[in-house]
């Protein structure tokens, strides 16, 4: 059985819903606007406005703005395979969330963003954010990052490059409306501090998963979940807001396992996980305007492998 977790709404809320539900005089329609409208986009030609592609880097030949199949405006980035861009966020606080959201629309294989320090060459955590392939429309892909300082260093800001791609860059895809901001953890968490009991994994999807309580086996020895068997292992959270950024956390550690969101208004996809040791990762996912509920997973591809679980969290992201 799948497990479903819904948010009560308050008084107030409930309030305001029977109120809203008497008659009352015709109003124009306007948009719905963003829960908590962000402050400051830092990526510079967000929606490639500009007649050109500056300051984003274009690698590889072909890559190009185009007029064709645009979300928003007169222009998107049209990437083909072999290509990409690059933009470099300086200034950035170590330590700190951001949050990117990007439209992506993979004409062939996927269409990804992620991001390094300028002094790495990757993030060294598999954090990337993409759309699956071919689904005929944009997509609205989150990636949450936090900025590490170089090694040896102990205090002052980062450069990261933030990049935009196809999968093995041998995809096709549509780019479109760049967001990049600050973003901050608030409320509550929404699963109810899970600690992974017989109790807690009654409420989870297991599928073919075979999961077994390790009673201390967690980073901080309390108790944990161990997958042994390919499939998905999964949970329905209801009563989200429309058109909001979520942040999932869990600790986790094991071989090339993933830990992905579903079934919240776009079809985007997961994070690979490959750590030896316990870690802290994050996905960021943001709802579309009619949806209010998320699937949460953590998938196994291949059986003689382990994914071990701890101290799942949702919280919303307000962007700053």
């Amino acid at each position: 059985h799948d497990a479903v977790v819904r948010l009560v709404r308050s008084d107030a809320t409930r309030a305001t819903a029977a109120a809203s539900a008497a008659p009352a005089a015709p109003e124009q329609t306007v948009a719905r606007a963003p829960v908590n409208p962000p402050r400051r986009n830092l990526a510079v030609n967000p929606g490639f406005e500009l007649g050109k592609p500056e300051p984003w880097a274009l690698t590889g030949a072909g890559a190009r703005l185009t007029e064709s199949g645009v979300r928003s405006g007169r222009a998107a980035l049209h990437l083909v395979p072999g290509t990409r861009a690059v933009q470099v966020l300086r200034g950035l606080e170590p330590g700190a969330l951001y949050v990117a959201r990007g439209w992506l629309q993979s004409v062939q294989g996927r269409a990804e963003m992620t991001y390094a320090e300028t002094h790495k060459e990757t993030n060294g955590k598999h954090l990337f954010a993409g759309a699956r392939p071919a689904t005929g429309k944009y997509e609205l892909a989150t990636l949450l990052f936090r900025p590490e300082l170089a090694s040896g260093s102990s205090q002052g800001d980062v450069d990261v490059k933030f990049s935009l791609y196809t999968e093995d860059n041998k995809g096709e895809a549509l780019i479109d409306d760049i967001d990049i901001r600050r973003g901050e953890l608030v409320g509550p968490d929404l699963l109810g501090a899970v600690q992974f009991d017989q109790r807690e994994l009654a409420r989870w999807k297991t599928g073919t998963t075979e999961p077994v309580v390790v009673p201390d086996g967690g980073p901080g020895g309390g108790p944990c979940v161990k997958l042994m068997k390919k499939g998905y292992f999964s949970f329905t959270l209801e009563g989200l807001e429309p058109y909001t950024t979520y942040a999932a956390t869990a600790w986790v550690r094991g071989a090339w396992f993933r830990f992905g969101a579903s079934g919240y208004g776009s079809r985007t996809d997961h994070i690979s996980i490959n750590s030896p040791a316990f870690v802290p990762r994050s996905i960021g996912f943001t709802t579309g305007p009619e949806s209010t509920s998320v699937s949460l997973y953590f998938m196994m591809p291949a059986d003689n492998r382990q994914a071990i679980i701890d101290s799942v969290e949702v919280r919303r992201v307000e962007l700053r």
